[in-house]
């Protein structure tokens, strides 16, 4: 029978044990952001166009080639959120948040973006990201990249390369641009049509093009470091030093841009090192000091970084977190009859109340097969009632390890088992 209904092309389903890999890395980083001081944000999945559209930039791949936007019933022109920074600012603003305090704020949500479905990188994404949104200090941007740092080597992911560059500020970056726009326009025919697009809008973009021959062509192209002023060439420094006493290593990448028209100063990526491609990257992000004031708010300066974690969960070796993707059971209840399944369910709620992780079996299934599960999911005990225990107000407490069993008072069994699971925990 042919299947009727399909996810759409570019998405995916999470079922166990996937989907407990993927909630698994939520939560480290959630405990990592809250361990630094950061609160979460929730933000609508969709939002205006003209908001990403004027944050990312009309030449941006985000707004040119791959946003989901459609009309409303009022005609108005709505856009699913391909980035979470955005409605954050947007957020803050409408709320008449007061810039003049440091904030700090996390977020994990989808993302949407039309691409070309590939390992890791799927239309409908799950984005963990933060802000830190009112300070200029160089060490707020040591402080964000060592969160993504870190929050990589948690999930056991230690053997990775962090790539780092500076845009400079917006007068640097206005003053390269008119310089790469005249070495782009004495080269036009050699690069691609979206180059020249690129070029007519924001010719730094160009360093995003993923055509072989235009990064062949930029070789040749002038350097940023060139053309940026003292300030920002000291601040990068600062990074930098800041960075080695972190003991962070980092490698400098003059054409690290990012895709993003609001950067400004520090932009970087964290990669999986000895991989190459785009698909190796696992998160990035950088400054973005005037973002705040182009959506209508104060000057505010501010810093983040987006991580895929479908990308990351694919880097894992999760053979060394066996025990989260599949935890182990700690008491797997025998059932054999309805009235000993009613009493089980009894049972198996209060243990279950008191924290510990209890199976049991609805469907009536054999003795065979229920103890059988009971092995399956690695239960430390099983508790089996049938009715001749329930006559003689008895269970059988049984140690799956040694095999070692022994009669229960009906009445004392929860006392029993959360005595004996206290004890352990103590030992």
């Amino acid at each position: 029978m042919a299947k009727k209904y399909q996810a759409p092309r570019g998405t995916i389903d999470y079922l166990p044990p996937e989907s407990v890999k993927q909630l698994h890395v939520e939560a480290v980083f959630r405990d990592l952001c809250e361990n630094y001081g950061y609160q979460p944000i929730r933000t609508p999945m969709f939002e205006t166009t003209e908001l990403f559209a004027r944050g990312a930039g009309e030449s941006s791949d985000i707004v040119s080639k791959e946003m989901y936007t459609f009309d409303d019933k009022k005609g108005r022109s709505m856009t699913l959120r391909p980035e979470g920074t955005p409605g954050v600012v947007r957020a803050l603003i409408e709320m008449g948040w007061n810039f003049a305090q440091q904030t700090r704020l996390y977020y994990i949500g989808s993302m949407f973006r039309y691409q070309r479905p590939q390992k890791g990188r799927y239309r409908e994404h799950t984005q963990a990201g933060l802000e830190i949104i009112g300070p200029d200090s160089v060490t707020a941007d040591v402080e964000v990249i060592s969160i993504g740092v870190n929050f990589l080597i948690a999930l056991g992911l230690d053997d990775l390369k962090v790539v780092i560059n500076t845009v400079g500020s917006v007068e640097d970056r206005t003053r390269y641009n008119e310089i790469l726009k005249v070495f782009i326009d004495e080269r036009h025919d050699e690069f691609c049509p979206d180059c020249h697009f690129r070029a007519e809008h924001n010719p730094m973009r160009v360093f995003d093009c993923k055509v072989p021959e235009c990064h062949e062509i930029l070789n040749d192209a002038p350097g940023m470091f060139d053309t940026l002023s003292k300030e920002s060439l000291d601040r990068f420094e600062t990074l930098k030093e800041l960075l080695e006493a972190e003991e962070i290593e980092y490698e400098v990448d003059p054409k690290l841009v990012r895709g993003l028209d609001y950067y400004t100063h520090s932009v970087f990526e964290v990669m999986v090192r000895g991989e190459e491609g785009q698909q190796s990257s696992l998160m990035g992000g950088g400054r973005y000091d005037s973002l705040v004031e182009l959506y209508g708010g104060q000057p505010t300066p501010a810093m983040g970084f987006g991580a895929g974690l479908e990308r990351i969960v694919e880097a894992i070796d999760w053979e060394d977190l066996e025990e989260i993707v599949n935890p182990e059971c700690d008491i797997a209840i025998v059932a054999l009859g309805e009235q000993a399944q009613r009493v089980a369910v009894t049972i198996a709620d209060k243990l279950r109340v008191a924290g510990l992780m209890v199976h049991m079996d609805h469907r009536g299934s054999s003795f065979k097969n229920q103890l059988g599960q009971a092995n399956t999911l690695k239960a430390a005990a099983t508790i089996i009632l049938g009715e001749n225990e329930l006559e003689g107000g008895i269970v059988i407490l049984k140690e799956m390890e040694s095999g070692e069993q022994e009669n229960v008072p009906l009445d004392g069994v929860v006392e029993t088992v959360l005595q004996a699971f206290s004890t352990d925990s103590e030992d």
